[in-house]
């Protein structure tokens, strides 16, 4: 919503199109002069209510010609609303035809108020048109040609809708009166429904199997342009199918529009056996033309399991899946499941194959996302042969069940020996699959006897991780499917019998974060080994210890990796937990060059409750080893946006060193408790809007330069136009509350300004007072030069005594030269570090650290050839071993 407005002299709001005004757009602008334009009729008119007011500022308003969805009554005419009398009493019709149309014409009234002092006659005139273009059939709105409104009084007038008239689609227009100086609109709106027809989706499994009662259907209309469609529903979500008699075959039945095309997708769970795990599968049929009552079956039987093979061992402990489609219209509908940990391991996902389905319109895109860490439990036959087993626990996290903490060989033993009496003290006892309570009861008995630990393929397994269950869990219990155990039961069967070696993980040293996408037809085999991987030796920083639970280490760190493409710009995914601080190695898969990958994290202090966020964006579309820090320090500078990003596909960033005509912008969003911080070490990775208190000051020569505010609050200096000196000062004291290095971080940079005659901001970058105010003065770069320290530090944040080296990169203006200090007694005293030039304009730092309990202050020096300069001092940059 664009508003042109009066503004005061000297100021710069919005883009100030003359000395006298100034053009703004957005409600914040608009809802301040519709209230003030209520004042002078709330004035000629005190007795009227808010529900008058409106209607007396709305009826008068002024066609612009587009739909009543768009404009609403129109423009407002403030003056005319003020002097004319007479006004209509009806806010706006609508009217809806559903298929099959009635016979009967439909009669609305409309009803005219007169408060002036003279009778008024009103001619009146309805129009209508169709998709915003086409003019409506004569006879689908008609109403009376004239009414006389008495003096002081009221009259009515007839509006009737002929259902018969015209094609099927939405309709809209005015009813229009006008009679000497009055002019009043009244928006009109018909939807008229298309013919209908009966859709009916049979899904068919396996006789054998047992299917769960938790089957929905979703068709979504892909001809989204179709003006006789206009109107109708996107998408249709049934989930009440019924048996039709045919064991496994269940139906369902929707009402859709005839002529649309509709994509299909159910989703369903099932059962292969009655003790089998369950499996979740996604029928989709991409796309259907709807000429009449129809019947489509989709063969669950045929779907196809989603497997995924990572080159070193893995077991998976995320799923989410998302299937999209995109309309005629470029509307974007989709369903996405996520799955954290038991759910992920145990039936998976399975998927209808497409192959040999044609497609018409829009896309469809099935993106497949899986998070693996290395098993946390492996187990070994040994024997004549050595055969690898799967076993997983129930719960992913250490703290809620018994798991094994070290690797260990282990005797296997029966359950029959357990309920004999047996010796199984130190051995692994199978336990076969039975009903709940004998479970449970097996269970206890291999506890009080001393078992090392259970094995079994009984389901009921996965209800130990209950609540009410976890009491009972004192010993670790592996889950393996019925083929692994058929194994064991032959082993158990052998004389001697085969031992087992057990290998225990309980902290991954590596992680696979996988986004694999399906792009048109869904493939008869979806057997996923990706191959090409970014690698990224990954340091989750804190000083702070995660939660100690009755069994282990507590979740304190959480993670999501959401994905996108151009067609596919939403992301459900369910967030991973991990216990930091923590180093592993991060395998990412090469995805498309279009894929926008957004990474986002949590840390979490138990002790204080204080928690950060922070995300990323980049790409990985080809093959790299890259380190990243997380949480290591936060360094106040302009956000960047990751390496291999997509080029026009990643999210705008606001230019916080910028200057647009006579505005400079210099960290305006701090203003807002909404600044740009990032990692020391990478300012690519977002904090933005981290606790803290930042002070900024902006001085040309000794004189400090007095900010301005705009009207969203954030603050802006206007300077002189043509080249001057300025320094400024920032001050970020970190109120983050748990122990964190990098407390504060002070920085003073000196540049050399003026009116830019070009601009050189380019997306994914934009300049506020562009993007806000609409100002069209070029905007460039402030010659700001920003630092970045690669500290190379441990996971709590210490770094060794004697000889210490880490890199400096400055950004932004290339820099001549850099020196760097440390100190070890808050600043008091600088001991200058030796710097060495590096290739790609970074510089390696080599310092001393003493033997000390105290942390260690930076400060560092910079400038470039034309005189700009920086410099930065970080209050408890890191702590010595």
């Amino acid at each position: 919503m664009r508003t042109i407005a009066a503004r005061a002299a000297g100021t710069n709001l919005g883009a100030p199109l003359d000395a006298r005004y100034t053009a703004a757009s957005g409600t914040s602008m608009a809802t301040p002069h519709v209230a003030a334009a209520g004042a002078p009729l709330g004035g000629k008119r005190p007795e009227w209510t808010a529900g008058p007011l409106r209607g007396g500022l709305a009826r008068p308003a002024k066609d612009g010609g587009y739909s009543p969805y768009d404009q609403g009554a129109g423009r407002l005419d403030v003056a005319r609303a003020i002097t004319q009398d007479v006004f209509a009493d009806t806010a706006a019709v609508s009217e809806r035809f559903t298929y099959p149309y009635p016979g009967p014409t439909r009669t609305r009234t409309v009803t005219f108020r007169n408060d002036g002092a003279t009778d008024a006659t009103l001619n009146l005139s309805a129009a209508l048109n169709r998709n915003g273009t086409s003019p409506a059939p004569a006879g689908l709105a008609t109403v009376t040609p004239a009414v006389t409104v008495p003096a002081g009084g009221t009259a009515t007038a007839d509006l009737t809708f002929e259902p018969t008239a015209g094609e099927s689609g939405r309709y809209t227009g005015r009813l229009v009166a006008t009679g000497g100086d009055t002019r009043l609109g009244v928006p009109l709106a018909v939807f008229k429904q298309a013919e209908q027809q009966t859709l009916t989706v049979r899904v068919v499994g396996d006789p054998a199997w047992i299917m769960q009662p938790y089957t929905s259907m979703t068709a979504v209309r892909l001809n989204d342009t179709e003006p006789a469609l206009d109107g109708e529903p996107g998408a249709v979500f049934s989930g009440q199918y019924k048996q039709t008699g045919v064991p496994n075959t269940l139906e369902v039945q929707l009402t859709l529009a005839r002529g649309g095309f509709y994509a299909l997708d159910a989703v369903m769970w099932f059962r292969e056996a009655a003790d089998a795990y369950p499996r979740h599968a996604l029928l989709t049929l991409p796309e259907l033309r709807l000429d009449g009552d129809t019947t489509v079956t989709l063969d669950a039987r045929t779907v196809v399991p989603v497997r995924v093979s990572t080159p070193l061992p893995s077991e998976q402990v995320t799923l989410n899946y998302m299937y999209a489609r995109t309309t005629a219209g470029g509307r974007l509908w989709a369903g996405a499941s996520v799955f954290a940990y038991s759910a992920a391991v145990r039936g998976g996902l399975s998927v209808l194959p497409t192959t040999g389905t044609t497609t018409t319109i829009g896309k469809s895109t099935l993106v497949i996302d899986q998070m693996h860490i290395k098993p946390q439990v492996t187990l070994a036959l040994t024997g004549a042969r050595r055969v690898e087993l799967h076993p997983r626990y129930i719960a992913e996290e250490h703290a809620e069940i018994p798991k094994f903490t070290a690797d260990r060989r282990v005797r296997l033993a029966s359950r029959a020996e357990l309920r004999a009496g047996q010796d199984v003290r130190g051995k692994l006892v199978y336990l076969e699959p039975d009903t709940l309570a004998n479970f449970r009861a097996d269970l206890d008995k291999a506890i009080a006897a001393g078992a090392a630990g259970t094995l079994t393929d009984n389901s009921y397994a996965w209800i130990m991780n209950s609540a009410s269950a976890k009491p009972q869990m004192r010993i670790p219990l592996l889950a393996i499917d019925h083929a692994e155990a058929a194994l064991v039961a032959q082993a158990l069967t052998r004389q001697p019998r085969p031992q087992a070696d057990l290998g225990a993980a309980l902290v991954t040293p590596y992680q696979y974060k996988l986004a694999l996408y399906v792009r048109g037809q869904v493939p008869a085999k979806l057997d996923f080994r990706p191959k090409e991987f970014t690698r990224i030796e990954s340091t989750y920083h804190a000083q702070f210890a995660p939660y100690l639970g009755e069994w282990g280490t507590g979740e304190n760190f959480g993670e999501v990796n959401h994905t996108f493409v151009p067609e596919q710009t939403l992301s459900i995914k369910t967030p991973h937990g991990f216990a930091g601080p923590a180093r592993r190695t991060e395998y990412f898969n090469v995805t498309t060059p279009d894929t926008l990958w957004e990474r986002e994290y949590t840390f979490y202090d138990p002790a204080t409750g204080a928690t950060r966020s922070a995300l990323a964006w980049r790409g990985f579309a080809k093959s790299t080893s890259e380190s990243e820090d997380w949480n290591e320090g936060l360094l106040p500078t302009q956000l960047l946006t990751g390496p291999q990003s997509p080029v026009g596909f990643t999210p705008l960033i606001p230019c916080d060193g910028c200057r647009q005509g006579d505005k400079l912008r210099l960290r305006s969003l701090a203003g807002l408790g909404l600044g740009q911080y990032s990692d020391l070490g990478d300012n690519t990775h977002s904090y933005q809007g981290a606790a803290g208190v930042e002070e900024n000051h902006l001085y040309q020569g000794d004189t400090e330069v007095a900010p301005s505010y705009d009207a969203a609050g954030l603050p802006y200096y206007t300077v002189p136009e043509r080249a001057q000196s300025y320094r400024f000062t920032s001050r970020f004291q970190d109120a983050f509350g748990a122990a964190h290095s990098a407390t504060a971080v002070t920085t003073t940079w000196k540049f050399r300004s003026s009116r830019p005659a070009s601009g050189g901001v380019q997306q994914p970058y934009h300049c506020l007072d562009g993007s806000l105010w609409g100002d069209t003065a070029p905007c460039a770069w402030l010659p700001l030069i920003q630092l970045q320290y690669r500290l190379g530090l441990a996971p709590d944040d210490t770094a060794p005594l004697g000889p210490y080296a880490f890199t400096v990169t400055p950004g932004g203006t290339k820099p001549r030269d850099l020196r760097v200090w440390t100190s070890t007694d808050a600043g008091a005293h600088w001991t200058p570090a030796l710097v060495v030039p590096q290739s790609g304009g970074s510089y390696k730092v080599v310092t001393w650290n003493t033997r000390g309990t105290g942390t260690v202050w930076l400060r560092a020096q910079a400038r470039d050839a034309v005189g700009n300069s920086v410099e930065q001092v970080i209050a408890d940059a890191y702590r010595r071993k």
